[in-house]
């Protein structure tokens, strides 16, 4: 990378969410994830910080453009679409993007 930032260090990714629409905001917005998980535990971990049930509606996308499959590793979408070493993740309770 030109900018010297890698998206993963020892281990961890750093996320960014932002909120998109009528979704709660956080009161913190960056988190260090474990970089061997998978997309869907980013979601879970959301859902744990909103304090939402799993029975309502939530859309997580990566740069505000679309929905990696929550198989995918956090290490590989940070790799691709990091920006500054930072994942940025919008959020939503309705499809936003994609």
């Amino acid at each position: 990378m030109a900018d010297g930032k890698e998206a993963v260090r020892e281990g961890k990714v750093i996320v960014s969410f932002r909120n998109v629409g009528a979704a709660p905001a956080l009161r913190q917005s960056k988190f260090r994830i474990d970089a061997e998980q998978r997309f869907g535990a980013v979601t879970t971990f959301l859902r744990k910080q909103l304090q939402t049930a799993d029975a309502e509606s939530l859309f997580v996308y990566v740069n505000a453009a679309f929905a990696p499959s929550p198989d995918e590793l956090i290490a590989d979408v940070a790799r691709c679409f990091h920006v500054d070493g930072v994942l940025s993740l919008h959020y939503c309770t309705t499809p936003a993007w994609g």
